[in-house]
């Protein structure tokens, strides 16, 4: 009722979070500075070898159903 979750998830390769960091794209950040705009949230879980679970989260607007 406090907004929308979107999760997408894999059983591929992974990748190391952290590598995420030093990383000269912009697929992550662009990601994460857009939910920050509306006040949502990203999180990226991933295992190197067990696949990657994105989620993110957007508040409702007050006045929206």
């Amino acid at each position: 009722d406090n907004g929308i979750l979107l999760e997408i998830s894999d059983d591929g390769i992974g990748f190391l979070p952290e590598d995420t960091v030093r990383s000269t794209g912009l697929g992550m950040v662009s990601m994460r500075e857009r939910l920050r705009l509306v006040g949502g949230d990203l999180n990226i879980s991933s295992v190197p070898g067990r696949g990657t679970v994105v989620r993110a989260w957007v508040p409702r607007v007050a006045g929206e159903s």
